[in-house]
Parts: structure tokens; sequence; C-alpha cells
């Protein structure tokens, strides 16, 4: 008998992304637009999650969403953390007062490989892009309310990086859709999103920052002359002096280059019905050439948009709990890339100084 797959990608993503290939998205240079008032409606902003580092995002992104002077919205929430509890905060609120909202921002950590740090709904899945888009076909998620937003309504997605992934832009303006058809107009960052304090007043203020990735097996990374080279070959007409930005891991000026990193794990398990109907291994290449020969592990892996060979592999055979209870032989295979990334600070949206 054959193993079983029990985890893995499910469902298709053709059908909304038909004749959207080529979709690409531009950062705004002005970005006033995105929080426009109109006369007489509420604005609220979400704060999806809460500051597990030393890196104070979430705190600061809800001072500046409740300080800034050309930013600021009526409201800060930070009780909602799926998007399922957003759309029913937004439909269940008086707040708005009748009228349509004006401006919506939902704030979370995130990336264009995994997509929203957080879950669709409750014991759901993680919104990566492919669940996005598969809730969205699905219809998993309640449609706003007639009224609750309109075509001038701005909903604003500020995640690092979301607005470079077709398929989150797609799948987020079909979830915010009302159930009459009304669709606000959707915007997902497509840099990265930076929270600083001001020097001047209150308010923190925000940036925008472009930025540049190399990946590399987690725990294997090359010099930095070999980085260098490597981005210098694979953007030759960006001006970035790339081993000054390798070098620094926070701007000490206002048009500062510095780099980071994240890391980005895949994962899969089979199920056999004996222990012995598991493969056998005789050395770590027969193990790497099983998991890349696994259908729903290589579809997570094309998700990510990370090369294969830049995935530090780790399979083992196990016995796996079931839910009710059944402990069975199992093959787990765990990938883990890193994703260093070049930032230039390229915009700031700094409070103007009070008289």
């Amino acid at each position: 008998m054959k193993g079983k797959t029990i985890i893995g990608v499910v469902g298709s993503v053709v059908v909304l992304v038909a004749g959207y290939a080529l979709l690409t998205v531009t950062e705004r240079a002005d970005q006033t637009g995105l929080f426009e008032s109109i006369d007489g409606r509420q604005s609220i902003t979400f704060i999806m999650g809460e500051d597990k580092t030393e890196q104070p995002f979430y705190r600061l992104a809800s001072e500046h969403f409740a300080l800034h002077p050309e930013e600021r919205t009526d409201h800060v929430v930070h009780a909602c953390r799926t998007l399922d509890h957003v759309i029913q905060y937004l439909n269940t609120s008086s707040q708005r007062g009748g009228q349509p909202w004006s401006v919506i921002n939902i704030v979370a950590h995130g990336n264009p490989q995994t997509g929203l740090n957080l879950y669709i709904k409750e014991g759901g899945h993680k919104a990566t892009p492919k669940r996005l888009v598969q809730a969205a076909l699905r219809k998993d998620l309640p449609a706003l309310q007639a009224g609750t937003v309109d075509s001038s309504t701005r909903i604003n997605f500020w995640s690092c990086g979301i607005g470079k992934s077709p398929l989150i832009n797609l799948a987020l303006k079909q979830l915010f859709r009302t159930d009459n058809g009304d669709s606000a107009r959707v915007y997902c960052s497509p840099h990265f999103v930076i929270f600083h304090p001001s020097r001047e007043q209150a308010a923190p203020y925000r940036l925008k920052a472009s930025y540049w990735p190399y990946y590399f097996r987690r725990g294997y990374r090359p010099g930095n002359l070999e980085i260098a080279a490597a981005l210098r070959t694979d953007h030759p007409d960006a001006n970035i002096d790339w081993l000054d930005a390798l070098s620094r891991e926070e701007p000490d000026s206002a048009n500062a280059v510095y780099h980071g990193e994240y890391h980005i794990p895949v994962s899969y398990t089979r199920i056999y019905p004996s222990k012995g109907a598991r493969p056998v291994f005789d050395d770590e290449g027969d193990k790497i050439r099983w998991a890349l020969s696994q259908p729903a592990l290589t579809s997570q892996i094309a998700e990510t948009g990370i090369p294969a060979d830049q995935f530090h592999w780790t399979v083992h055979k196990i016995i796996h709990p079931l839910e009710h209870g059944t402990r069975v032989p199992a093959v787990k295979a765990i990938g883990m890339a890193t994703v260093l990334y070049i930032l230039r600070e390229d915009g700031t949206h700094e409070p103007k100084v009070l008289q």
C-alpha cells in the first residue's frame, strides 16, 4: 500500500489568477490619497499582533495611526487577530454612524513568500498566498455587509512586501467585497513597512523601503563577497554598495542601506501502513531526492518562489500521532531557507512639525 499524504496543499488557483499572470504592483511616491478622509465618515486601524521581539513594530504602528497628523484614524483596534475577526468587527460595529468606512488600515507582519503572519480564521490556516486564494474561491469568510464599504473606501494592508504577490492582491480584493458586490479600493504595500520614533513629536513616522532578496540554505550562509557579487549580477541597474549594506544591520543616516534576514520553512509528513513500508535511505542524497519527489512538498516550495536547492533539508522516519490518538509510522521532511534582504529606505512620512 502506498503512503498517505496528511499535510499538503490542496485546491487550484487557476480560476482566480487566469489573465493576471503579468500583474505587478509599484509603490506610490505620493501616498496621501491612501488616507483621504471623506466628510462624515469614520476611519479605523486594526493592529493584528503583539511585539514578541525588541523591535516594537506593532506598538509604533499603533502610535502612528493614533497620532500622526495626516494618517491617524478615528479608531485603533487591538482585539482582532484573524481576517475573519476583522470582517466581523466591521459588520457589527456601530462606530461608523451608519455610513461606509472612509479608511481601513490593517497592520500585520508578513512577506511576499509566506503572506500575512496571521490566521484567516480562528483554528484555520495561516494567510499564505495560496490559502488566501482558496478562501476567496470557497467563500470561507463572511462577506462585508452592504453599506460597510463602497468604491470610495480605502483598505490598506501594511505588511512587508505582500503587494509583490499577485495572489495576495487578488485574494484580498475578493475577500473584502460586500455581499451586494460593492468593492473597496484595496492596497497592499509592495515595499517593506517600517515605523520609527520621531524626534520632533509624539507620532512615530512611517517609511517604505525598497528591498532586494538573496536566498541561501539556512545554516550555510555564503561570505559577504560572494553574496555581493551575486546581487551585483542579479541587479546591475541598482545603485547600491552591496558590501557596505552587508556590513550594517541598522540605518545610520536618513538614506542608509542595510540588511536583515528571515527564515522560510516548508514541511511535509507522509504516513505508511507499516514501518517496513517506509522507504530505505542509504544516505542524505536519498532523503533529499525522496523529499523533492513529493508533489505536495514541491507545491509548497513553488509557492515560496525560492529555488528548491536553497532549502536545507532534514528527513526522518518518525512515529506520527493522529488526532484520535493512534500512532502511525511516517516520514517527515523539513526544509529551511533563509532570505537575506537588502533594504533602502526610500521615503518617510514624517509628521509635520506643528507650530
